[in-house]
């Protein structure tokens, strides 16, 4: 199962993919890479929590697998995968005969959420919760998720700009039905450490940032 890119959604929220991020920066650039020191994490390192860009703020801290930083002379830059999964509320879109992911800014975003996270909690009990994570949604718990080989094999004719994502539920909510789902590819965040030592994940208006980091990624070979 497909679903259409979330890049530039993710990419203006501190995540970014090792695909390109399809979203042209119209500020100037801030070159780290002139300046900067890559360092790759230990495999055993602690998980690092993430505090939304702002606060207070709606959003809860999430926890990441650190998989590197970039120490420039300014600023120290975290980046990682959420140790929980990393999942997306979505609908079908006929016309673009795709899963279209909901936004933090659609004006249903809240009560979908509230809703998907009432029937998690129905479906699995305490096993498995939504948390509203900053950076994107998480579900906290584990669950087996079920591999199906004949959508595996027709998922390789999928096109380059749509994500892979595999099923959790679905469910109605004024008037449209909803998909729960899971991207498997991983989801990469970035945050900003603060003078205190706490990081806080990258928000929008930072994009020459994001672009900057990804090439200091590719020129890594990560």
């Amino acid at each position: 199962m497909h679903l259409k890119s979330l890049l530039p959604l993710l990419f203006l929220s501190g995540v970014f993919s090792f695909s390109p991020f399809g979203v042209p920066s119209t500020r100037h650039s801030v070159t780290l890479s002139i300046k900067s020191k890559l360092n790759k994490s230990p495999d055993d390192a602690s998980p690092i929590p993430f505090l939304p860009t702002t606060s207070p703020s709606p959003l809860l801290p999430i926890d990441i697998y650190p998989s590197c930083t970039i120490t420039t002379s300014s600023s120290t830059f975290h980046i990682g995968t959420p140790c929980d999964n990393s999942i997306s509320i979505c609908y079908f879109d006929n016309s673009l005969d795709s899963l279209i992911p909901l936004e933090e800014k659609d004006v249903e975003f809240d009560s979908v959420v509230s809703v998907a996270s009432k029937v998690i909690e129905e479906e699995f009990g305490e096993d498995l919760q939504l948390v509203r994570s900053c950076g994107v949604l998480t579900l906290c718990g584990e669950i087996d998720w079920e591999e199906d080989e004949e959508e595996d094999e027709n998922d390789k004719d999928g096109e380059d700009d749509e994500e892979e994502v595999e099923m959790l539920l679905a469910f109605e909510y004024d008037g449209r039905e909803y998909n729960v789902v899971r991207m498997v590819d991983p989801v990469m965040l970035v945050g900003e450490e603060g003078e205190g030592g706490e990081v806080r994940l990258i928000g929008e208006g930072r994009e020459d940032v994001l672009e900057e980091i990804e090439k200091i990624f590719v020129e890594e070979g990560m």
